[in-house]
């Protein structure tokens, strides 16, 4: 079975070393790769990982097209290994031309981290990004739950599953990924308020701080359509992952499900 990682981040060549630095400084987590993309490669080819997202991170206004370029750059050099997944910041002023410009280079979706571009996910500041996602059909891909590299930020539920639910019955019709099984760290609120909702959810630096039967059991509170393989690489293993997950007992239609066909179909 070919495999899709809907959630990795990488970094052009040049600023690679300082992003990896900076980032590795700020929380409770080692790498398992140095962030270059000839890295990333190298651990999804190690792991049997056909396509993997690369999601940017827009942390200031006007930073969204430099990393629209970078992305188009990769999956032009690399075709059919990389999902190219933009951002934007909520203080850009253009976000209907941004989002236009997703659109014409065919990229379906955006990644937006509440903790580096200081928003909590139901807030009005966001109803234009949101806005122009749902005019754009675009998938919006929540940082969801708590972070660790932010554990005394003053709004540790920005993007808890509740602000979540606040989000979603504003904009029905916009599709949403979370990542961390909806809700780093907040596993309980996502059982309880996002099981049931029209929501997507990845499986990326969740494993690590459960059982496996608390795994299991969390998924399987999710529809079958509705989970996706993500692993946050470079912050986990692909390879311990793939094997983890395998080694949980799920059937062969959910495998399938999780580690490619939600994906396929989440991104059209």
């Amino acid at each position: 079975m070919t495999v899709i990682d809907i959630h990795a981040h990488a970094f052009p060549d040049e600023i690679a070393p300082a992003a990896m630095e900076k980032l590795a400084s700020m929380g409770d987590w080692r790498p398992f790769g140095d962030g270059t993309i000839s890295d990333c490669l190298r651990s999804m080819d190690k792991a049997g990982v056909e396509k993997s997202a690369v999601c940017g991170i827009a942390t200031k206004p006007g930073q969204a097209g430099g990393i629209l370029k970078w992305l188009l750059d990769i999956t032009n050099r690399y075709p059919g290994r990389f999902l190219p997944f933009a951002s934007v910041h909520p203080g850009d002023s253009n976000l209907d031309d941004l989002f236009a410009r997703f659109d014409d280079s065919g990229i379906r979706a955006v990644k937006l981290h509440a903790f580096y571009q200081d928003f909590t996910a139901d807030d009005k500041i966001m109803y234009p990004v949101y806005e122009s996602a749902r005019e754009h059909e675009m998938l919006v891909t929540f940082h969801a739950g708590r972070d660790t590299g932010f554990e005394a930020d003053p709004e540790p539920d920005r993007v808890s599953p509740g602000r979540i639910v606040n989000v979603l019955e504003r904009y029905p019709k916009m599709r949403v990924l979370c990542t961390h099984m909806g809700g780093w760290k907040m596993w309980d609120q996502s059982r309880e308020k996002l099981t049931k909702r029209e929501v997507w959810v990845e499986t990326s630096y969740t494993m690590p701080f459960m059982g496996d039967d608390e795994f299991r059991q969390l998924v399987e509170s999710f529809a079958p359509d509705r989970v996706c393989f993500g692993t946050d690489w470079p912050w986990q293993d692909r390879s311990e992952n793939l094997e983890r997950l395998r080694g949980m007992g799920f059937d062969e239609g959910l495998m399938e499900n999780i580690c490619r066909k939600n994906a396929l179909e989440l991104l059209g």
